[in-house]
């Protein structure tokens, strides 16, 4: 027969157990989101690097933007909505090193761009308005 403290303890190793296995699904979900916003990113950066024209470039890129926005609104806000006992600390900081990689690339556009925007105010707000758009999208309570 089982005795009420091995019970509590075999409660409590389910428990943990059951804690532990949560947190790894919200990391693999974490994980998702990031490699979604990292595939968002770098096809908004090809677009515009790639294209031959970067006014279409950029056109293209604030298509590819619209297209994906309210899915990367809605997973961004669903990682500003967790709590840390649901993540792993690795993925804590992971969240935070992706993200600011991620604007941080959007964000150099500007500079790689310089000389055409001082050159084109057109595409100089077009290519703001991009930067602007896309920060407010992966920026929780953007």
């Amino acid at each position: 027969m089982i005795t009420v403290a091995a019970r509590r303890i075999i409660l409590t190793i389910a428990l943990a157990a059951i804690a532990l296995s949560t947190g790894c699904k919200k990391d693999d979900d974490v994980q998702a989101t990031l490699d979604f916003l990292d595939e968002t990113t770098d096809g908004i950066i090809a677009k515009i690097k790639d294209a031959k024209d970067p006014k279409a470039g950029v056109a293209e890129a604030t298509e590819l933007l619209e297209s994906k926005s309210s899915e990367l609104k809605e997973q961004m806000t669903a990682l500003g909505e967790l709590r840390g006992f649901q993540v792993s600390d690795e993925m804590q900081a992971k969240m935070g090193e992706n993200i600011t990689a991620n604007v941080t690339k959007i964000q150099k556009l500007k500079l790689a761009f310089v000389s055409l925007s001082v050159q084109d105010k057109a595409f100089d707000a077009a290519l703001n308005k991009l930067v602007d758009d896309y920060t407010a999208a992966v920026t929780p309570g953007g």
